[in-house]
């Protein structure tokens, strides 16, 4: 999602652009960062275009083959047997490697879909001004 987001978004000119995904007390979050020039853009146009990329990205996973996102979740997997974020904060997790594996093995586009589907559909989203 964050190269997708990153490509579509700087193409219309914004300097900062990020996707980041957070796990605190077992609750997931995502969040979609834009800043903006404030005579340039309006939070309403830069809200539509986070929305048209989600809805992109929805369209864009729907191509997808259960082959293309087991190759992205070895990437994953790959990436996440690194854990400097825990060394860094001292919060160690020992079966974590364990739970991941499992989350990864459990994905597929179909409940990706469904999950990008609901959050898009709850009318009640927090959304940072």
């Amino acid at each position: 999602m964050k190269e997708s987001l990153m490509n579509q978004l700087r193409t219309k000119g914004f300097s900062y652009v990020s996707c980041d995904c957070t796990d605190i007390n077992k609750i997931l979050e995502y969040s979609i960062t834009v800043y903006i020039q404030e005579n340039k853009y309006s939070f309403e146009d830069v809200d539509c275009l986070i929305e048209d990329f989600l809805d992109s990205f929805i369209r864009m996973l729907k191509r997808y083959s259960e082959r293309t996102l087991d190759h992205i979740k070895e990437r994953l997997r790959i990436l996440k047997q690194r854990d400097d974020v825990e060394i860094f904060k001292q919060q160690y997790i020992f079966d974590r490697y364990k739970r991941e594996a499992l989350a990864i093995e459990n994905i597929n586009i179909n409940k990706l879909i469904t999950f990008l589907r609901s959050i898009r559909n709850k009318k009640k989203i927090a959304r940072m001004c």
